[in-house]
């Protein structure tokens, strides 16, 4: 295990006093804070945060009422609690910077004010993540659950308490005392006494988790022997996430949970990094390299990620994470992704100075923004990899060109429906041309209720059906309606055969057993041959046999684009700069074309259009088998 070498005795040996424990510049440390040297437009954005925080101030904290809380029993509605739930943090998060920029104690009674609204909240829990008693809409009574956001929210007051302790302690010393009192009670002892779920290291909950609540004890506890014990139970359990990542180190959660996964874990290595002043560092471990750098090798172009499982097309990279642990592991490519997300995908733009924090992110992104992230960098030059194969996850990423932004790229996966936050999209593919997405994974939709509970597949974008995976007499995949239900994982590509080639790669699966034995399928095989000639070409057969005579394949191709068909076997993506040309064979494939409308927000904000193109692809057969091929390549620039 990675960080097992690492026991008690060596981090009561190592552990710096909290007195010493720098992580970042306190406010009083006005030369940390001194935004003055910076490039001029993140001095502006300095003052215009300053400026925020102010017109806020004397203004109604949001409100998080049993009534809003109520609502996720009642209806499955998230986001109706989460809103002023997040708001609130973000308002007090935001006055915190302010007055650690300004350092004039105007906003010190809005501090306290936030922090007492926080304080007097029955659960810092969710209502998607609170315990509850059966049939009972609110809480349970002195039950604290340890969760994603509680934990957060015990890291904001640990912040809070870390970078104004004396300006606090001017105000009111009874602030400090709750704070500790309440964070102790609620998220530390929780941690220390009970067998939490996330512990087992299943997914992003135990980076997420144990980085909140290593950082939050960190920060407020004075008991060494309490603070080494409750390190070690979070390693430990981040050692076991550690250990169900494949040597390839892809995330089966997609690019958009990186942050949190990944990402997370660099945050809790990087706490007990700068604890021991260097002395625990494992980030020479090649599982390790290979976690960080899959986020390199996912960025398909501009703000455009492969978005397999649940991940929505145009994640957020914490830039200062994927900055700061590139440069822990020495991996250029990394950093170019982190400045190019800081710059907000133009490599010749001006880095922002708070993209996360403008986001609505917590105090920690801000904090490493400011202070992890380089003030002034030159635009990066952007180099990608031709081809990355990830044997474990079974992914492959091809290109046409090394250059952001240019030629042809081809993302597929094998893989199985088994995977965290897991779509039913074995055999999925993405194409991307000259920086816009043309044939596209639909993405991730807004949670609700059913998001996570046994009715998940019948959500379009979820089940096979909002995939570019053939349907077949009308059979979708299979997905998993437990975790436990997962451990023989029948539902998978097999017989996946990757080859790299002379001009190229050929990637082939079998993906019949993802439909499950019901479906009566012999075998389903995909097969994606890409040729690097003068351009880039991608070929995708498909070759289906069944037990009994007759079928019927579906096949919807997606896309923010406008389709065409200018003539027999022929569509044509139109995007703003060169089209994207599918041929097809006619004789044996029918196309349909129509819209499909996007209600759900988050796919509108994601591809910026009310409606997705769709071609769907048609074949009959009156036998048992049936082959087609369709072959995409770059056409004719516009005009």
């Amino acid at each position: 295990m990675y960080l097992a070498k690492y026991d008690e005795p060596f981090l009561l040996e190592h552990f710096l006093p909290r007195s010493t424990w720098q992580p970042f510049p306190r406010a009083a440390d006005r030369p940390g804070w001194d935004c003055s040297g910076r490039p001029a437009h993140q001095w502006r954005e300095a003052n215009e945060c300053v400026a925020r925080a102010a017109h806020e101030l004397g203004r109604p904290w949001p409100q998080t009422t049993a009534g809003l809380f109520m609502e996720y029993a009642r209806t499955g509605n998230r986001a109706i609690y989460e809103e002023p739930y997040f708001q609130k943090r973000i308002r007090l998060a935001r006055a915190v910077v302010a007055e650690c920029l300004e350092f004039r104690g105007r906003f010190m009674d809005e501090i306290i004010e936030g922090v007492w609204s926080v304080l007097s909240e029955p659960t810092w829990a969710i209502s998607a993540h609170a315990e509850r008693q059966p049939g009972d809409p609110l809480p349970s009574p002195g039950g604290h659950t340890v969760a994603l956001f509680s934990a957060q929210t015990a890291l904001l007051l640990s912040e809070t308490a870390y970078l104004l302790h004396e300006e606090v302690q001017t105000v009111s010393p009874s602030v400090i005392g709750w704070i500790v009192q309440e964070v102790d009670r609620r998220i530390v002892t929780p941690t220390l006494e009970h067998d939490w779920g996330w512990l087992e290291g299943h997914n992003n909950w135990t980076p997420w988790c144990s980085s909140s609540i290593l950082g939050s004890a960190m920060y407020l506890l004075d008991d060494p022997q309490r603070l080494v014990r409750l390190a070690r139970r979070l390693m430990d359990a981040v050692d076991r996430f550690i250990a169900r990542y494949g040597d390839d180190g892809g995330c089966d959660e997609g690019p958009g949970y990186w942050s949190r996964a990944t990402g997370s874990l660099c945050e809790f290595l990087e706490y007990l990094h700068s604890r021991t002043g260097g002395a625990i560092d494992i980030y020479g471990e090649k599982r390790i390299r290979n976690m960080g750098h899959y986020i390199a090798d996912a960025h398909l172009a501009g703000p455009w990620f492969m978005n397999f499982a649940d991940a929505g097309a145009r994640p957020h990279p914490d830039p200062s994470v994927v900055w700061r642990l590139g440069e822990r592991l020495g991996d250029e490519a990394m950093q170019q992704v982190a400045l190019l997300g800081a710059r907000k995908w133009d490599a010749e733009g001006p880095r922002a100075l708070f993209p996360s924090f403008r986001r609505g992110e917590n105090l920690g992104r801000a904090l490493r923004d400011l202070f992890w992230l380089p003030a002034v960098t030159e635009p990066p030059e952007f180099q990608h990899a031709p081809c990355r194969w990830y044997s474990d996850l079974q992914v492959l990423i091809s290109r046409e060109c090394e250059r952001d932004g240019h030629g042809l790229v081809l993302a597929a996966k094998a893989g199985h429906n088994a995977e965290n936050h897991n779509h039913n999209d074995v055999g999925q593919f993405i194409l991307v041309l000259d920086g816009y997405p043309v044939v596209i994974d639909v993405g991730q939709n807004t949670y609700t209720r059913q998001t996570f509970g046994p009715q998940r597949y019948q959500a379009w974008t979820i089940g096979s059906r909002g995939h570019n995976v053939p349907l077949v007499n009308g059979c979708e995949q299979q997905g998993y309606a437990s975790k436990r239900s997962r451990a023989a994982l029948p539902y998978r590509a097999r017989g996946v055969r990757f080859e790299q080639e002379e001009v190229g790669e050929r990637l082939a699966m079998d993906l019949a057993s993802a439909y499950g034995e019901e479906a009566g399928f012999v075998s389903l095989e995909r097969t994606f041959h890409v040729e690097r000639n003068d351009g880039m070409i991608v070929r995708l057969n498909d070759r289906v046999e069944v037990r009994n005579p007759g079928l019927e394949v579906q096949l919807p191709l997606y896309s923010p684009c406008e389709i065409s068909t200018p003539a027999a076997g022929q569509l044509v993506f139109h995007t703003p700069g060169r089209p994207l040309v599918m041929d097809y064979p006619a004789d044996l494939l029918d196309v349909r074309l129509s819209r499909v409308p996007l209600d759900d927000p988050r796919f509108k904000k994601t591809w910026e259009v009310d409606r997705l193109s769709c071609a769907r692809l048609r074949l009959e057969a009156s036998g048992t088998t049936a082959e087609y091929e369709l072959l995409f390549l770059a056409g004719v620039t516009n005009g």
